[in-house]
């Protein structure tokens, strides 16, 4: 018999997240729904079982900008699945007012990166138990104007909101190269999502989207699904095709010394 495919989708009680686990779901995965707010993962699993009936919907609480809560998180899982197929790393903030976080992480890069990479790793013996695991990792265009200057990422000093989203961003980037050229049995990707009208868009650019999330997702979905997406290896995509990303995104050597500064977070 068939094991059921599994797939984590972080931050996924609203928006993009909650979108990508409909069509997860809709695609016969078991999907486990990420969120830190108990009532919201309640009804995030309640929209999606409107949408997909016969879904099975799990949820997994977790405060990214604790670590604690991530090891926690991964240690339930661990207890709860035998693999894992997909794992969407959607979570991202773009906080205006800066702040350290508990494990004194600049919030930014401790949400859009360091909890992301310490939950990669976590999981990494449920995606190799998988026939043909997926690692997604949600990306931006705003990588390009990103820099990896450590003294930075654990620092308040000369905080922008932007610079620190587009930092985090392009550690996503290096981050997928790296994990792929680590572990190259896994299909480890990541893409730009596009304009979409998400809370984040909204509050921290002060603009909109469009007035729909539908068809938003497509490119999330198509790496975490597609026969095709299956083959591709470390590739940076938009709109479901694969696109040469930033010079610094491509560059090995700070790949590998970003990969140092996020293991001392493990």
């Amino acid at each position: 018999m068939v094991e059921q495919r599994v797939a984590l989708v972080t931050a996924s009680t609203v928006g993009m997240g909650r979108e990508t686990a409909v069509a997860l779901a809709a695609n016969g995965f078991h999907v486990i729904l990420h969120g830190r707010s108990p009532d919201r993962l309640r009804d995030a699993r309640e929209w999606v079982l409107q949408r997909c009936r016969a879904a099975q919907v799990e949820t997994l609480r977790a405060d990214l900008q604790v670590l604690g809560e991530v090891r926690a998180a991964v240690a339930d899982l661990g207890h709860r699945v035998t693999h894992l197929d997909v794992l969407v790393n959607n979570a991202e903030i773009y906080p205006s007012d800066p702040h350290l976080t508990v494990d004194g992480w600049e919030s930014t890069f401790a949400v859009n990166h360091i909890a992301p990479f310490v939950l990669t790793m976590g999981l990494l013996p449920l995606l190799k138990r998988a026939p043909a695991a997926r690692v997604v990792n949600v990306s931006n265009a705003a990588h390009s104007r990103g820099h990896i200057i450590e003294s930075r990422l654990r620092s308040l000093d000369h905080f922008d909101a932007y610079q620190a989203f587009a930092d985090s961003k392009l550690a996503n980037l290096l981050f997928t190269s790296e994990l792929q050229r680590r572990e190259p049995a896994l299909a480890v990707n990541a893409l730009h999502p596009g304009s979409m009208p998400t809370r984040l868009l909204t509050e921290s650019f002060g603009t909109r989207g469009p007035d729909t999330l539908v068809g938003r997702v497509d490119t999330s979905v198509w790496l975490a699904t597609s026969p095709d997406a299956g083959r591709l290896r470390g590739v940076y995509c938009v709109q479901s095709k694969p696109t040469t990303p930033s010079t610094h995104a491509r560059d090995e050597e700070l790949a590998a010394m970003l990969w140092r500064i996020s293991e001392s977070a493990l």
